[in-house]
């Protein structure tokens, strides 16, 4: 074999060795852009979530209750906002006899 022979011997091998190379890097690449796809479709599919619960309570950034929403014996729902931890300034009821109340520092209205 001739010096000019080997060397192009060895450029096909290399070319054939990058070639099997650049088709596995493209199937990655192929891969890698499905699973992409998938999982951004996945994180767009809507899901019905249903939060149950018998009292949701609603705190301030110091911890102090400020709202609760919860069912009374009757399974009447009540919404009652609290103007501090032990005085309610708003209670609204709901269910057979519902009602309305507002109250001021020391009295009801």
């Amino acid at each position: 074999m001739q010096p000019h022979e080997r060397t192009v011997q060895a450029l096909a091998e290399r070319l054939t060795r990058l070639e099997a190379q650049n088709r596995r890097f493209r199937k990655a690449g192929i891969a890698a852009l499905v699973l992409a796809s998938a999982v951004a479709v996945m994180g767009q599919a809507r899901t019905s979530r249903v939060l149950e619960a018998n009292e949701f309570v609603l705190k301030d950034s110091s911890g102090a209750v400020r709202a609760s929403l919860s069912v009374d014996r009757t399974n009447g729902p009540i919404l009652t906002f609290y103007r501090d931890k032990y005085h309610i300034s708003a209670s609204l009821a709901g269910g057979d006899e519902p009602f309305l109340a507002l109250f001021r520092s020391g009295r009801s209205q």
